[in-house]
This record gives C-alpha cells, structure tokens and sequence, in this order.
C-alpha cells in the first residue's frame, strides 16, 4: 500500500491534521512521512517542535497515494519558500491526491500555472 506525505511547514495548524492522520495510522495502518524543505526542527503554530522524516528532494512522489497540505494562520513565509513551491509545482504533472486544509489552498496560487 502506498503511503501519505504530510508537508509540514513553519507554524503549520496541528490541530488541522490530527484526526487525519490519527485516522489513517491507527484505523488504516497508512505510513505518514512528516516532509519539509529542510532535515531541521519544524515548529507548529502552537509550539510543538516537530523533526521532519524526509525532506523534500527525498521525495518519490510515486510511492505515495495523497499530499496532505495542514494550512495556519499565517501562511506569508511557507509561501516564500522556494523549495516548497517548486516541489508543489511538480505536483501538476502528478495523478495524485492534494488535501489542501485550510489556508493552504491558496498554495494553488503560487504552483499552478496561469490559466
């Protein structure tokens, strides 16, 4: 079975990806990789320091079945992060699930292309 990427981005909402992935780990025995830009401490919007599985240019996007983007309160530093969009941005040419939480449905904005 294929497995869930959860991106986890400076101040990310927790609380907005608990029950998912709660769910899907313990009912449904999916493997989640915490994913960020960099191999360092993530801290979430509440306080909790959070050490990525993997980065992002460690990513098969194959092996994986959805993307599970957590939106937060302010999204203006997660949108400047180049490696972050570009990574979205690969994700156009993709058959793959993107629940996008929240906030972060406006990183469409910045990775898809002009229409």
């Amino acid at each position: 079975m294929k497995k869930v990427l959860c991106i986890i981005y400076p101040n990310f909402s927790l609380y907005e990806i608990t029950t998912l992935t709660s769910t899907l780990a313990l009912s449904f025995d999916i493997t989640i990789d915490y994913v960020a830009s960099e191999n360092s401490i993530v801290v979430s919007e509440d306080g909790l320091s959070c050490q990525p599985t993997k980065t992002l240019n460690q990513i098969r996007i194959e092996d994986y079945s959805c993307v599970i983007l957590p939106g937060m309160v302010n999204i203006g530093p997660a949108l400047q992060d180049e490696k972050l969009i570009s990574f979205l941005r690969s994700l156009n040419e993709q058959d793959i699930l993107i629940a996008a939480i929240s906030s972060s449905g406006k990183f469409q904005s910045k990775s898809c292309p002009a229409r």
